[in-house]
């Protein structure tokens, strides 16, 4: 933590305590909370009203929200953590998670922790689950409650009616793929008597994107880690990039891009630009997540009727079996704030929130939150929503969508670093993501050899990887030893 840091954050700390302290008083009527969270610009502000009307009905709390763009929101939230102005409660997605401020606050005593507290509150210790609560620890502790989602939530969907025109049956590894991605470049698969397709496009503007933009998926697929693994044998936490098998993923891109079955533009584009081309019919097969698709689908027959997609089936690795990327179940965490004037004010306070929050994840909450919700609903962030919820009005694609994602839960591949905390990669991340996402791509594209890509990892592990290694090493030993883990 720099010094300016612990400064911003110490300034407040004085008459935080003093209110915590002093939270003795009457508690208001009805209970009233207030909440930060993101609106997403696909989101109109006003929806949602009847649904927070229905829920604040129902428990007699008052919510007081404040919505911040998406694009401003880890900003303003960096802003009230060092001005010490947080609200009640606000959600910390990933990007939050992974900054220096949030974990200086953190450190500082900034956040209640949970974990004593749960046994009281049945419904919201189940409706995790031991696994995600386990999984959104940090530093050993419970800090938020985690927003579910989909496990197993990387996938590819390609041209069903494509590869049935071309009488391809659907890929079962990595070499069956890449006759099909070449066939959509080269065979005419919309039968317009013209070349004008490419078997894939895909999106790697920043080094997040890896997780759902095939790179993450096939590196898992080859038997590498999901991201980072613990390995016994050298007793140290190895990064994927770092391996043979993130390497022979590379290869198989390099393949596509040099002869022209991967679109060129793949360092450029966006993800959303991206998702046009694969719409309008130019891509035979995008990398995207899983509930992704049937939208997709619905935008691609708004142009030609007949279209149709297909999740990517399971693809078998080097050994015959089955490996899949995924995620800690988990997308950010709902934080209870401890300081400063908009604060959490006592242990009682904290305890009406976690009633709240339990009576939402009851039977009666969970019906209003799903029979209520409108689309284009940003409240959603705070509230506890299943990963998805299956209905009867649900699409071929979107029940197809269902099956696949209980299908491949067996099959994902767990994060060893989740949960831990590196003080270097906090520090460092955006520089040392930068560095293998550059080497990475100029691989692909030819730029660089093999032994020019493992000099930049030297160079990766020699500007703080290595730092990141060993304290991602203790934590997870750490962990090993708290949980009593083998």
């Amino acid at each position: 933590m720099t010094e300016k840091l612990r400064k911003s954050i110490g300034i407040g700390l004085a008459g935080t305590f003093l209110a915590i302290l002093s939270g003795c008083g009457e508690k208001e009527e009805p209970l009233t909370i207030t909440v930060m969270t993101e609106q997403f610009p696909v989101y109109a502000p006003g929806n949602g009203e009847a649904w927070l009307d229905a829920i604040e009905q129902e428990t007699g709390v008052n919510l007081q929200i404040t919505m911040t763009p998406t694009l401003e929101y880890a900003a303003t939230v960096e802003s009230a953590i060092r001005g010490s102005k947080l609200p009640m409660v606000f959600t910390a997605n990933e990007s939050i998670l992974s900054k220096e401020s949030f974990f200086a606050y953190l450190n500082a005593g900034g956040f209640w922790e949970l974990e004593e507290y749960l046994d009281d509150y049945p419904n919201l210790k189940e409706f995790a689950g031991e696994e995600i609560w386990a999984n959104s620890e940090i530093q050993g502790h419970i800090y938020g409650i985690p927003r579910l989602r989909i496990r197993p939530r990387y996938a590819a969907y390609y041209r069903k009616d494509w590869a049935e025109a071309l009488g391809i049956a659907p890929p079962q590894n990595l070499e069956e793929l890449y006759d099909m991605l070449k066939a959509f470049t080269l065979e005419d698969p919309d039968g317009n008597g013209v070349n004008d397709t490419v078997g894939l496009v895909n999106s790697w503007q920043s080094h997040g994107a890896r997780q759902w933009n095939g790179v993450q998926m096939l590196t898992t697929v080859l038997g590498g880690p999901d991201s980072w693994r613990y390995e016994t044998t050298e007793g140290k936490m190895v990064p994927d990039f770092s391996t043979d098998s993130y390497l022979e993923m590379l290869r198989w891109f390099r393949t596509l891009y040099q002869e022209g079955i991967l679109d060129h533009s793949f360092a450029f584009l966006t993800s959303v630009q991206r998702q046009e081309l694969f719409i309008q019919g130019y891509a035979g097969m995008i990398f995207s997540v899983i509930d992704d698709g049937p939208e997709l689908e619905a935008q691609m027959r708004q142009m030609n009727p007949q279209a149709e997609i297909a999740v990517l089936p399971l693809l078998e690795g080097p050994d015959g079996e089955y490996r899949l990327n995924g995620n800690a179940g988990y997308n950010g965490l709902i934080v209870f704030n401890r300081l400063g004037e908009g604060a959490v004010r006592d242990e009682e306070q904290l305890r009406e929130i976690l009633d709240f929050y339990n009576t939402m994840c009851g039977e009666q909450g969970q019906e209003i939150l799903n029979s209520e919700k409108e689309e284009g609903n940003s409240y959603v962030q705070f509230m506890p929503m299943p990963a998805y919820v299956r209905r009867e009005d649900d699409s071929e694609l979107q029940s197809t969508v269902y099956d696949c994602v209980e299908e491949r839960e067996q099959y994902v591949v767990t994060d060893d670093s989740t949960g831990l905390y590196s003080e270097t990669y906090v520090r460092l991340r955006n520089v040392l993501n930068e560095k293998i996402q550059k080497a990475s791509i100029r691989f692909i594209m030819g730029e660089i050899q093999e032994k020019d890509y493992w000099e930049e990892y030297r160079m990766w592990y020699e500007s703080g990887g290595k730092n990141v290694i060993e304290e991602y090493t203790k934590a997870y030993e750490q962990k090993l030893r708290s949980t009593h883990l083998e």
